[in-house]
């Protein structure tokens, strides 16, 4: 059946059920991200039309046609979200506003694309994890090529002690920013 030692087919059998459960934990997490980017560019091309019917509505209204600046102003908010009360007056516009400016997560206010990164990283964990370790296996890799180049040189080259030093460094850092990305540190990034 197989020609493994029973220890290690049974090692080899445990790695590939640790794969295979994380595997699924990212399958699970990133059939979230494409109904969610939907979203986002659906809501991307509303505030695109937004915008330049916004822009057609000034244009219009500089140039005096009130009537067609109306026109485009309501074709652009055709598919809005929110509609203002029946007897909403000037002054009280701006509070309307405000409250309906409330995101996901009850705050109130505009979203940074940091800020939409740090939320959808929330609800992808081991995705967010497996892309941390495979940039630290990338620092991993070039801590091992400086590994690589002081055992290669010849402790006869100039500058011989000053490069092994310098990599040494180069290596001690490359090793301690691969420990901080994962661990998921922002100061890695």
């Amino acid at each position: 059946m197989n020609n493994l030692p029973i220890e290690t087919y049974e090692s080899v059998v445990q790695q590939r059920d640790a794969l295979e459960k994380k595997l699924a934990e990212l399958g699970k997490e990133n059939a979230y991200l494409l109904p969610s980017a939907a979203s986002e560019l659906n809501t991307s091309w509303m505030l695109h039309k937004t915008m330049l019917g916004a822009q057609v509505a000034l244009f219009c209204v500089v140039n005096g046609d009130f009537q067609s600046a109306r026109d485009w102003l309501e074709g652009t908010t055709d598919e809005a979200g929110a509609e203002i009360p029946d007897g909403m007056t000037i002054p009280e516009l701006q509070e309307w506003f405000d409250s309906q400016m409330v995101s996901n997560d009850g705050n109130n206010g505009f979203l940074s694309h940091k800020q939409a990164e740090e939320a959808i990283k929330t609800r992808v964990p081991a995705t967010d994890a497996f892309t941390r370790e495979l940039m630290a296996k990338g620092v991993d890799a070039l801590a091992v090529k400086y590994r690589n180049m002081i055992e290669t040189m010849h402790p006869d080259t100039i500058a011989y002690g000053a490069l092994k030093q310098e990599f040494e460094s180069v290596i001690k850092e490359a090793n301690k920013f691969a420990a901080q990305l994962r661990k998921g540190i922002n100061d890695a990034q």
